[in-house]
């Protein structure tokens, strides 16, 4: 009963303009709860102030909500399919963003195509590379090709979640 007694009398004096809370008194929004806190015993009473007062002094702020994220699309290869571009980067592979991929100098492009028609670029350091040494490269790169489709897999299913 006491509970209702004190929201009555602050609404009263929101609406009425008495000075019996203080609410006629404030000149703003945080002078206005602090005066009327005084009187609230209750988390339902204060929630009730903090309202009251919002209404006597709105927020001059507008809300602006954030930018929506673009949709992520995915730079294509000649088939039509997620374009998969990879260097080597410690015992594994980096997928190579375009941003990247310009900073990359001197770099041979080999490609693996899987069966699926997926293309991968792997950027490799140019060297001269004699017949023995391409032969060795090549059978390299199609025992490492599950794992190099792997990185681009990873990739572009996470930019597909999160951007």
């Amino acid at each position: 009963m006491k509970t209702f007694l004190t929201i009555l009398m602050i609404t009263l004096s929101l609406f009425l303009g008495r000075a019996d809370v203080g609410f006629a008194r404030n000149s703003n929004y945080e002078d206005c709860v602090l005066e009327a806190l005084k009187t609230a015993e209750t988390t339902y009473e204060v929630n009730v102030v903090q309202r009251l007062c919002r209404n006597k002094f709105p927020s001059k702020e507008k809300y602006v909500p954030p930018e929506p994220r673009k949709k992520y699309e995915p730079e294509l290869d000649r088939n039509g399919l997620e374009m998969c571009r990879v260097t080597p980067q410690g015992n594994g592979w980096e997928y190579l963003t375009k941003e990247r991929l310009q900073t990359l100098k001197n770099m041979a492009v080999f490609e693996l195509e899987k069966t699926s028609g997926q293309i991968a670029s792997v950027h490799l350091p140019r060297k001269n590379r004699n017949d023995s040494e391409l032969k060795k490269l090549t059978e390299w790169l199609l025992s490492e090709g599950r794992s190099i489709f792997n990185v681009c897999r990873r990739y572009h299913s996470g930019r597909r979640i999160y951007g």
